[in-house]
């Protein structure tokens, strides 16, 4: 908690800690948003038609000049939550025009294009993405949006902190290492593929189902070398709540972190970090 820059930050942490200890009987969580329940319907509002993959339960929406095919909360956590972009009391944290960001855990490409739209002409996303169907969903959304694909790379691979070949069950965005899982899935070591393709990291976003830790322990070099804004999901384990921070600034102690909370349940608390 020592680690965390400013009181919101710390008095966020007390508060999920003890959310996740009493539950919401007892305990609120707050979202970034001013009316949640307002701004979930106005995501759904902007539906336009069925996506192509009816069994996934994907629709369609048109946000602005950015046509995706998601889920409403993946909508409403893009445009409407703004869940990778933090602004407190004159910090921000966020992709900006020119950033090489690292998309890690993609999903649907939704981040990803959000990404792109904000990084610009001269900026650049890579997207990593280990599940046959959900890239198939990027590639989709990649085709509606030709102004914005050719800033996007995809990578089917999942980042770790080695070079293995995992089972991975298909549980949707909630995809994630199992032993009883059914689909192989090839992982890297970040700072090996920063090194072989010299791509240099400006922003990081990270929500790879609690393999945060093992990522960023995979990424270290590239960490402490490049300094690049960070975006890690923290609401996956006790562990990570408490233990990303000093985790990153183990690799890196220049950093200054500021925690964020976008939902009124357990799930979505992000870490950001900046140099």
């Amino acid at each position: 908690m020592a680690l965390l820059a400013d009181e919101p930050s710390r008095e966020l942490l007390r508060r999920i800690l003890a959310y996740r200890a009493l539950g919401p009987r007892y305990v609120n969580l707050p979202s970034d948003t001013d009316n949640p329940l307002e701004s979930q319907p106005q995501a759904t509002a902007c539906m336009v038609g069925p996506g192509d993959d009816p069994a996934f339960g994907t629709q369609l929406y048109r946000m602005g000049d950015i046509t995706i095919e998601a889920w409403p909360l993946n909508i409403w956590a893009d445009f409407f939550e703004q869940q990778y972009v933090f602004e407190r009391d004159g910090i921000r944290i966020a992709v900006e025009p020119g950033d090489s960001v690292l998309d890690l855990g993609a999903c649907f490409g939704d981040t990803s294009l959000t990404f792109a739209a904000a990084a610009g002409e001269t900026g650049r996303v890579d997207a990593f993405e280990p599940m046959p169907r959900q890239v198939e969903v990027i590639e989709r959304n990649l085709a509606r949006n030709p102004a914005l694909a050719s800033r996007v790379h995809v990578h089917r691979l999942a980042v770790f902190d080695r070079r293995v070949e995992l089972l991975f069950a298909d549980g949707g965005a909630a995809a994630h290492p199992s032993h009883a899982g059914t689909i192989k899935v090839p992982t890297c070591r970040l700072d090996d593929w920063i090194r072989e393709t010299g791509v240099v990291p400006t922003f990081i976003k990270m929500d790879v189902e609690g393999a945060e830790s093992a990522a960023l322990r995979g990424s270290a070099d590239t960490i402490r070398r490049y300094r690049p804004k960070l975006a890690i999901s923290a609401y996956h384990s006790l562990a990570d709540l408490t233990g990303l921070a000093p985790l990153i600034a183990s690799i890196q102690p220049d950093y200054r972190f500021y925690l964020d909370h976008h939902t009124t349940h357990a799930e979505e608390t992000v870490l950001y970090a900046i140099c």
